[in-house]
């Protein structure tokens, strides 16, 4: 075998689209392996810094891999990769990936001819990526931003995203990509979502279009958590423009079709109330206190039906409150019709049987 041999090469790959250039490295090369350290590499427009490499072949190919302070094409590095039959798989739901990884470490290790258990991690930041994939509405833009992965979880922070006209910062993590049951999120988002985003993510939820508001909407520590096949939550503050702040705690589990409103606070010139809500399929149950006036719910609501109600629309917060007992009962079978059954006769803090009454209302 050869053993701390200097090397300094060119070559290509039938698998690469460009040309390897390794500047300087050391290799070791047995009858069953290769091994280089200490590399500096540049493939395309990629280029690898304190790389080391071992390719080992006394069955299958078997590779591990290490670098530090390297940059990434990845418009490059996903043509490469959707050119093999083996990592093809692997991208099937991405239609296109550009932009640049500067990698401040990064390991990998595994059978070539097995993706499914490769092993890897890195952490550094990204700049200028674009992903147009199946599930997206338009293409995903992040500008910036600093990461970790590994197998089963990347880590975000301060990740700059752009979709339809939302312009939004993440940090938190998303884990168990593979899991059968899906994914869990952990998310804080903020930044502001514009009417194109709003209806997408109202038709990806199937909420109907009477509990459309109006836009743009900014979100200020907004956190996104659970499993969004099992259970779901959503908490934090939603500032209306020209319209009511919300504060909200929110959760959902779609398997059990139950929604829980634990807190939701609304709060402008004219209204000051808080509700809060259980909806199952068979009993829906909600209370309320504090003063909700007809021209908050217009400035929230897209459909001018919620603006409708007692006093004048115009009032200067001293008027009387909208006729609450139509809003329930408009309220009830909207909801009633989200969950595809028929409107519940229900009381306030109940189970949802009786009287058919609308929920006791406290106004202070």
């Amino acid at each position: 075998g050869i053993e701390h041999a200097a090397v300094q090469l060119s070559f290509d790959h039938q698998r690469l689209p460009h040309r390897i250039h390794i500047a300087k490295g050391r290799v070791d090369l047995t009858k069953d392996r290769v091994a280089l350290s200490g590399v500096e590499a540049r493939v395309g427009k990629s280029h690898l810094t304190d790389l080391a490499t071992t390719v080992r072949w006394e069955k299958d190919v078997h590779l591990d891999v290490s670098a530090k302070h390297s940059e990434l094409s990845l418009d490059e590095l996903f043509s490469a990769l959707n050119a093999t039959k083996e990592t093809r798989q692997l991208f099937k739901d991405i239609k296109n990936l550009s932009g640049n990884v500067h990698l401040a470490a990064a390991t990998f290790t595994g059978d070539m001819a097995a993706p499914q258990q490769w092993h890897y991690s890195a952490a550094g930041s990204l700049s200028g990526l674009q992903l147009h994939g199946n599930g997206f509405p338009g293409p995903l833009k992040l500008a910036k931003g600093n990461f970790t992965l590994d197998r089963t979880q990347v880590n975000l922070h301060n990740l700059a995203a752009e979709i339809l006209d939302a312009k939004l910062t993440l940090t938190g993590s998303m884990n168990d990509f593979a899991a059968p049951s899906g994914m869990n999120v952990d998310l804080t988002v903020d930044g502001t979502m514009g009417k194109e985003a709003l209806s997408w993510l109202q038709q990806t939820c199937t909420l109907p279009g009477a509990y459309a508001i109006r836009t743009p909407v900014q979100l200020k520590g907004v956190r996104i958590s659970g499993n969004p096949k099992k259970a779901v939550s959503i908490a934090g503050g939603i500032f209306v423009q020209d319209g009511p702040q919300l504060a909200l705690d929110i959760a959902y589990r779609p398997g059990e079709e139950e929604l829980k409103v634990e807190k939701l606070r609304v709060k402008d010139r004219y209204s000051q109330a808080e509700v809060s809500l259980l909806s199952r399929p068979d009993s829906l149950g909600a209370s309320f206190s504090g003063r909700l006036h007809s021209d908050t719910l217009a400035g929230l609501f897209v459909d001018p039906k919620w603006g409708k109600g007692g006093g004048d629309n115009r009032g200067d917060g001293n008027q009387g409150p909208p006729d609450l007992e139509e809003l329930w009962r408009d309220f009830n079978r909207r909801l009633s019709g989200m969950f595809g059954r028929p409107p519940i006769r229900g009381g306030g803090s109940g189970d949802g049987g009786g009287d058919g009454k609308l929920p006791e209302f406290n106004f202070r």
